[in-house]
């Protein structure tokens, strides 16, 4: 549930009962090397195979340059679904946590999510924090969006 791929191959992990990335990726050392497969399940097995941490962030909440999973990026992933955010937020309590805790010693939540080095998902997760807080997800004095993607575009007026 708290992975980025496909309905397609989510259904076969459980059918497999494939639930951590090494279950995943020991079901793929013993699978037969004449089977095909593709979608997500394909992009996974190249990503884990190739160290491909681009490849590894499309499907799961994984950041770049940094180990293990994170919250912001699962917020990304969830595009919003209650059912998924709940989830995430279960996940990753102690992430949460810290969000809450960074917040109050004023640290605005706009810089803490420039870890996600896209606007798209800045925006995204900084509404759904926003629902489930009462932090501003806009710069509160000039209505603008707040990150590194919105000061740069407040400097090159765009």
């Amino acid at each position: 549930m708290l992975t980025a791929l496909d309905s397609d191959t989510r259904d076969f992990c459980n059918l497999e009962k494939l639930t951590t990335i090494g279950e995943f990726a020991r079901f793929e050392q013993n699978m037969s090397q004449n089977v095909i497969v593709g979608g997500d399940f394909r992009k996974l097995l190249n990503a884990l195979s190739h160290v491909d941490e681009n490849g590894l962030r499309e499907v799961l909440p994984f950041r770049v340059g940094d180990r293990g999973l994170h919250l912001f990026e699962c917020l990304a992933q969830t595009k919003g679904d209650l059912v998924r955010v709940q989830a995430a937020l279960g996940y990753f309590a102690d992430e949460w946590k810290a969000v809450h805790r960074s917040l109050n010693e004023g640290t605005p939540l706009a810089r803490q999510l420039i870890v996600l080095g896209n606007e798209e998902d800045e925006t995204q997760v900084a509404e759904i924090i926003g629902s489930l807080t009462d932090v501003k997800t806009t710069d509160s004095a000039s209505g603008k969006k707040g990150g590194l993607f919105g000061a740069i575009s407040r400097l090159f007026g765009k």
